[in-house]
Parts: structure tokens; sequence; C-alpha cells
């Protein structure tokens, strides 16, 4: 699967980064700051992931979602449920809270792929027929 891991912070980026190296799956990550979040970024990838939220960035989830229908999951330490129905409104799919568990994320991870999957195939078959 490949992954588009978005934020502005490097450091903790760069640990996630390393957390999905280690998982189980095989995972390509292509990390890139909001500034160079470009509609090339984004199509090689199969899903988004929005890491270290900042209040400012529901307007930036909506252009990337204007530009893309990929999913984009979010990991932030927001877990008031107005801001996430706000988030949700955005664009985003799914979220993790911080600190986030690895093998949760992993998890979330394969259901993306398989849905992904799903909508491919029926995609193709609804093409074909």
């Amino acid at each position: 699967m490949r992954i588009l891991l978005v934020g502005d912070n490097s450091d903790s980026a760069g640990f996630l980064v390393d957390q999905l190296y280690q998982m189980e799956n095989e995972y390509q990550v292509n990390v890139v700051t909001w500034s160079l979040c470009t509609s090339s970024a984004v199509n090689e990838t199969d899903l988004i992931l929005v890491n270290d939220y900042e209040r400012g960035d529901c307007e930036k989830l909506v252009q990337l979602r204007r530009r893309t229908n990929l999913p984009v999951f979010l990991i932030a330490t927001i877990q008031d449920d107005g801001t996430l129905a706000q988030l949700y409104a955005s664009g985003v799919d799914d979220h993790l809270v911080q600190p986030i568990s690895y093998p949760i994320l992993s998890a979330k991870l394969r259901v993306w792929q398989r849905w992904t999957m799903r909508s491919v195939t029926k995609l193709l078959h609804t093409a074909i027929f």
C-alpha cells in the first residue's frame, strides 16, 4: 500500500514512518508537508495519512478532499466530538487518537486496503458488464 503522510512535524513523521516500516504489511510511505501536498503526490498514493492536525488545517482538509476521493486518515490528539464532527465534514474518513496504538493503526490500514481493493474490483466489474 502506498501511503502519503502529510504533516509539518518532521520528528513525529519520522517516528511514524519507522513504525510503519516495522509492521508486517508492506507500506511505501511518501512524507510531505502541507505545502508540498500536490496533485502529483496525491495521484501516486492509495491512502492519505494526515499527522499532527492543527486547528487551522480544516480548510486544508477541504482542499485535499476536493482534489481526491482517496481515503484520508487522521492521527491527532483531538477527542472532543464537535471538532471531530467538523473534521469528518471537512473530508476525513477515519481517525486515530494520539498517542496511537500501532497494532490498531496497522489493523485500520489493512481494513482501508481491503475496502480499496473491493471498490476497485467493483468498479472493474461494473465497467466490464
